[in-house]
């Protein structure tokens, strides 16, 4: 039977999308060898498909994480480089009194040897 002759057989069988009718039209179907096929290679599709959008989903679950795992050390890292230039600066700010006194004390040692 054809696409046609189902078509028309349906058609005339029964109004068109009631339980009866839609019934109907998978009782030919199933009996249609090219329906059969038509079904098993959209059945393939839609599985390949369903498959492929679970891996999909899988690998964007793992990148994302791999983002926020990433973007955490990121973060603790930025943190320590941060609380390490304050101590870094503290330093520096510490060595500069220190030569700043050893200068105001050879320029007072200075004017006592005038």
């Amino acid at each position: 039977m054809t696409f046609r002759g189902l078509a028309r057989k349906f058609h005339s069988s029964a109004p068109r999308f009631t339980e009866d009718g839609i019934i109907n039209l998978a009782g030919q179907l199933v009996k249609n060898p090219l329906f059969q096929f038509g079904g098993v290679l959209v059945s393939g599709i839609y599985y390949g498909a369903s498959f492929l959008h679970g891996e999909i989903k899988s690998a964007e679950a793992k990148l994302e994480a791999k983002l926020e795992s990433t973007e955490a050390k990121l973060e603790a890292k930025l943190e320590a480089d941060r609380k390490e230039a304050a101590v870094d600066r503290r330093q520096m700010q510490a060595t500069l009194n220190e030569i700043l006194k050893e200068i105001g004390s050879l320029k007072v040692q200075r004017r006592s040897w005038w």
